[in-house]
Order: structure tokens, then sequence, then C-alpha cells
């Protein structure tokens, strides 16, 4: 059995690291358009389904969230590989009341919201543009995330040092100093 398995694997072929990149690329590129398309439709289903309760159409046949879901999935996501909308899914959006958004994420929720860093990154942009003492520096901004979470429900929820790395991973465009603008005359 040894050796049979050793010759069968002799036998494969290598590829190349160009084409396991490819292959990556292609498998990424192919979920990300399954899951924007699943987006999409998401949204598209959810706007039907409050139009035709806003209608006052509840109770007739082809207007109910299983009919709609079972024409949405036969019409746009006809493909093997697309995920399916759910009934029950779709029922559960409806009660809270959610339309118009993008379907809910698995996992846990983020810890620190975009506001933060959002409004840190754009702090910091400003500092260095203004010069002076005003430099950006990790310590000076870490210093501000955490007087920015003291007295709030976020206060030791997470470490300064991980939010101003995630300001800088989620908002690299605002980090651009040469397009940012001074307001000051």
């Amino acid at each position: 059995d040894g050796k049979r398995i050793g010759d069968a694997l002799e036998k494969l072929n290598k590829r190349t690291s160009m084409e396991v990149t490819r292959a990556n690329f292609t498998k990424k590129s192919a979920k990300r358009f399954i899951q924007k398309n699943y987006s999409t439709v998401f949204k598209l289903v959810m706007q039907e389904i409050k139009d035709a309760r806003d209608i006052d159409n509840a109770g007739n046949r082809g207007f109910g969230i299983r009919e709609i879901c079972k024409r949405i999935n036969a019409s746009h996501l006809y493909r093997e590989e697309d995920k399916k909308l759910k009934p029950s899914t779709l029922a559960a959006v409806v009660n809270k009341g959610i339309v118009r958004m993008s379907p809910p994420k698995a996992g846990r929720p983020a810890v620190i919201p975009n506001k933060l860093t959002k409004g840190l990154a754009t702090h910091a942009n400003m500092m260095q543009i203004s010069g002076g003492d005003g430099e950006e520096s990790g310590r000076k901004m870490m210093a501000l995330v955490k007087a920015m979470s003291d007295g709030t429900a976020r206060e030791d929820k997470f470490s300064p040092e991980y939010a101003w790395s995630r300001a800088q991973t989620q908002h690299p465009e605002i980090f651009v100093r040469s397009k940012a603008k001074d307001h000051e005359d």
C-alpha cells in the first residue's frame, strides 16, 4: 500500500507558484462575486417584500415571502454555486424591520466602531498637515484613543494599539497627505 501511494504522489505534476496564484485568485474572485450577487439580490427582495406589504397584498397569492423567494431564486440565483435565499432568513429580517440593507453578517460584531477609526484617521491626518508639534505619532494617537473611550461603554474593551492599527488598515485613503486640504488661511 505504501509503495502504491508513493508512486501515485510522484506522478502528480507540481504546480508553479504562478499557477497556484492564479487558482487562488480565481477562487477568491468567484467567492466575492457570489457574495456580492447575493447581497444585491437580498436588498432587492427586501424592497419587494416591503412593497408587497405596503400595497396591502397580505394573503394574496404570489406576494408571500415563500413565493417571492422562489421567484427570485429561479430568476437571479439560478447557478448551482449561487447561495440561495431562504424564506426563514427573509422572515426574520422583515420582522426586525431592516429593509434595504445588506444581509446580516456571520460572526461577532466589531468591538471598535467604524466612526472611531475614521475619526482617528482624520484627526491624525489633520495633525500631520498642521505641522509644528502636531506631528502624527502612534503614541499620541493611542493616548487620544484612550481619552476617547474613557467613561464610555467601550472603556477597557480594546487596546489603543489595536484601534490605531485598525484605523491605518481600514482608512488608508485618509492617510494620503497629498489629497488632504488645509482650511486655515
